[in-house]
């Protein structure tokens, strides 16, 4: 039986993560593959993937980039999939506090797409390629952490392992128009004083072509034997 071509859009923030993904060694026709990129930052991730969706449907959706951790327990370069973000920001700043809007009231913590304030996903279990990779709580803002005050301010609020600043809008988006998604971090380096020798991108972007276009094969392979 002839299946429908599968149609997969990958999504990063900036032409270099999106360098990354190769073409798949084997033309598949039961697979095209869309790229976008949308531009740093929540707002613009959010305008140009709802414009891109609302122009066209896809089968599955993949944030791909790179990202700072909380945690020293991952290792710099190590690839993961980020299954709860939440827009960290969007709260009120006290002295020596923070409290979101779900807190203060504003939005009902389970308000859909919400759950307990956060976005959550795990579409990556289909996947074996994807299911084996270690996951990630992850924040979103829009400004990314340097200064220690606020590193601690925001790590003590969320527990979180990394911090990006698109993932949730990633998600918010496609939650609401109910698009399959998926998004994969490969962390740079570690939430600390701004020290860019202590960063290795080069290394977070090889690992993180490295799950992606695996990935990419195994869909257009999974695919081909439907």
């Amino acid at each position: 039986m002839h299946n429908k071509q599968q149609k997969i859009l990958i999504v990063s923030a900036t032409h270099k993560e999106m360098d990354i993904v190769s073409e798949i060694s084997a033309p598949n026709t039961e697979l095209e593959i869309d790229k976008l990129v949308t531009g740093i930052g929540t707002a613009f991730t959010i305008f140009h993937l709802q414009n891109q969706l609302l122009k066209k449907k896809y089968d599955l959706i993949l944030n791909i980039g790179i990202c700072g951790s909380f945690q020293c327990r991952f290792p710099i370069g190590i690839t993961g999939i980020v299954t709860e973000d939440c827009f960290a920001d969007l709260a009120i700043q006290e002295e020596n506090k923070l409290t979101d809007m779900f807190e203060m009231g504003y939005i009902n913590h389970n308000l859909f797409p919400f759950s307990e304030g956060k976005l959550k996903n795990e579409y990556h279990k289909n996947y074996p390629t994807l299911a084996s990779l270690p996951t990630f709580n992850a924040i979103t803002c829009n400004t990314v952490h340097g200064e220690k005050t606020m590193i601690k301010l925001f790590e003590r609020k969320y527990h979180a392992d990394i911090e990006t600043m698109e993932g949730a809008g990633f998600f918010y988006v496609c939650s609401e128009l109910k698009q399959a998604c998926v998004q994969i971090r490969s962390i740079s380096n570690y939430v600390e004083p701004r020290n860019e020798k202590n960063w290795n991108i080069s290394l977070a972007l090889n690992n993180l072509g490295l799950v992606v276009n695996s990935f990419l094969k195994e869909f257009g392979s999974k695919q081909e034997s439907l």
